[in-house]
């Protein structure tokens, strides 16, 4: 009878010893899953991150490109001003020399 319990005894631990290799290997499929689904998500925020460097790069070209943009008026309106001083002063001058005689 003392065998009997014995093998009992060793096959409950091998029953029990069963079920937690059952739940252990289901834990580490769900890890593996769960490591595969990191894994991914990394990868799309390195494509991401990857994105924004050269969006940044483009927004940094776009807006040198409007200040460029933004110049061409005020450049126009400075040699607007340019040529009408000069057409002031060629004016007085002229009109200076005819008062004074000089052709």
């Amino acid at each position: 009878m003392g065998d009997k319990i014995k093998d009992d005894k060793i096959f409950e631990k091998l029953i029990s010893i069963e079920e937690k290799s059952k739940n252990n290997n289901c834990r580490i499929n769900n890890l593996e899953k769960e490591t595969k689904n990191i894994s991914q998500s990394v990868v799309a925020i390195k494509e991401i991150a990857i994105e924004i460097k050269y969006m940044r790069i483009d927004i940094v070209d776009i807006i040198a490109r409007l200040k460029e943009l933004e110049n061409i008026p005020k450049n126009r309106w400075n040699d607007l001003i340019k040529v009408i001083i000069t057409v002031v002063i060629t004016t007085l001058t002229t009109f200076i020399f005819i008062k004074l005689g000089l052709k």
